[in-house]
């Protein structure tokens, strides 16, 4: 197998630990064995219903052991994953779908009626549809929805190999234009990224990580893909836990979890949860590493975890768009800042990354603001089937001329410090985050300005 594809990376840790837990999920667990399996079963199962390589499957089911083996199966077919999401506005849905053109969808027992409902709304209709469980037979309808056909599972490895660029999956962020993008991943751009995580933070069997993150978060595959390359454990949590700060805390410390991605704002309700309980060290006992991604992280919060917990556990900013794949700057943030109100620093780029900070196409000067971009062989391919909006993002860099020598311009500004590593200072245009989510206000003016009885709207983030 060539281990820079994540998938067969994890095959090597089935290998060696089978009976290892990989999943542990409201539903169920499953070992490594039983989740490679269930991958395998619906691998074979597009494999046999003519789904070609580099074809996409749109997965309509939440967190949860059932989505983790059908992305692992999409993959390991050869094909390019869509996370889709249950609970969003169908018309929403309907767009998305509309541009993506998934051959097939791959939806659990319990969404099978709501995607029912949205097929109903929508019209839309995929040329097969699986309906799948860890650990039942695959269920195939084919485009009538009538009538379905029940697989009995193929277990063995198709030993599909794709090559390392090519596409992996499609996710949807904010679109300038008023309508969601796509960003196209590649295979070895989560690999990479995966890949360095592990290896930097030394984590093996004993890491247990919790899926906080949405499916449709390109950020939920390290929650995933982290702890299945290491031979540690996801945890999924139910659906009413990350909604409320003091059932995840309780939650996070009942599964000892010891590695979490989350936002800065979701941190800092955790924070307010532990300064309310006497027994809040306790909580944390387990806890070793915190990832913080997705929005400013300030002094004070650093300050403030410091004061309630010490320095048993390690807090990291992580920083980069989902169009340059997961995070590509990383800083350790093991002081002690002096100003409460300082914005943390972004750090420095992960490995086989160079981040430029450019001022009217110059390399910046120390101190001086510009345009972060960033340049690495393992960002993503840009946006699905709009050349013109990647021309626009990915560029030739100017300090070199070539036209093979790709940045991504972020958007965002910063300046490099004293020791070139960065420090992230606003925005270039109307995008904000709303816990760690990012919005794009013109995509709100035009749902706004979609209803007949609105003339004029001001659309303005309210903190």
């Amino acid at each position: 197998m060539d281990k820079r594809l994540t998938y067969s990376v994890f095959e090597s840790v089935v290998d060696s630990y089978p009976e290892n837990i990989s999943v542990d999920a409201p539903e169920g667990v499953l070992t490594y064995s039983e989740l490679d399996r269930a991958a395998n079963a619906i691998a074979n199962c597009l494999i046999k219903r003519d789904f070609k390589m580099g074809a996409i499957a749109a997965v309509f089911i939440p967190n949860s052991a059932a989505y983790i083996s059908s992305v692992l199966g999409v993959q390991k077919a050869g094909g390019v994953f869509m996370p889709t999401d249950p609970e969003a506005p169908f018309e929403r849905q309907s767009r998305m779908l509309a541009k993506a053109e998934p051959d097939i969808v791959i939806v659990n027992e319990e969404n099978l009626p709501l995607y029912r409902r949205f097929c109903d709304h929508s019209g839309f209709k995929p040329r097969l549809l699986l309906v799948t469980e860890p650990k039942a037979p695959v269920r195939i309808y084919l485009s009538n929805m009538d009538e379905h056909i029940e697989i009995q599972p193929e277990y063995t490895r198709p030993g599909i190999l794709p090559d390392p660029d090519d596409d992996l999956y499609v996710i949807f962020t904010s679109g300038t234009t008023g309508n969601p993008k796509a960003v196209l991943g590649r295979q070895k751009g989560l690999a990479h990224f995966i890949d360095w995580e592990r290896s930097e933070f030394r984590l093996d069997g004993s890491v247990r990580v919790s899926n906080l993150a949405p499916t449709t978060f390109d950020v939920s595959l390290r929650d995933i893909f982290v702890p299945l390359t290491a031979g540690g454990t996801v945890f999924v949590p139910p659906q009413n836990v990350v909604s409320t700060p003091g059932v995840l805390l309780d939650w996070l410390s009942g599964r000892k979890i010891n590695l979490i991605h989350i936002v800065p704002s979701v941190f800092r309700l955790l924070l307010d949860e532990l300064e309310k309980r006497p027994d809040h060290l306790k909580l944390i006992t387990h806890m070793k590493y915190i990832m913080l991604a997705g929005e400013v992280v300030y002094g004070r919060d650093v300050i403030r975890f410091r004061e309630i917990t010490g320095n048993s556990v390690h807090l990291v900013n992580l920083y980069g768009p989902s169009e340059t794949t997961l995070a590509k700057l990383f800083c350790r943030l093991d002081f002690l800042p002096e100003n409460p109100g300082r914005i943390m620093p972004l750090g420095n780029p992960i490995s086989n990354t160079a981040v430029i900070i450019l001022k009217n196409n110059r390399l910046a000067e120390i101190g001086e603001i510009g345009e972060i971009c960033i340049k690495t062989p393992f960002r993503s391919k840009g946006y699905f089937r709009e050349p013109e909006l990647t021309a626009k993002a990915f560029v030739a860099n100017p300090l070199t001329g070539d036209q093979e020598d790709i940045i991504y311009r972020t958007g965002d500004m910063g300046r490099y410090m004293s020791d070139r590593s960065v420090e992230y200072v606003g925005r270039v245009d109307r995008q904000v985050k709303v816990n760690g989510v990012r919005v794009e206000l013109s995509e709100v003016d035009e749902a706004v300005h979609s209803y007949p009885d609105i003339n004029q709207a001001l659309v303005m983030p309210h903190i």
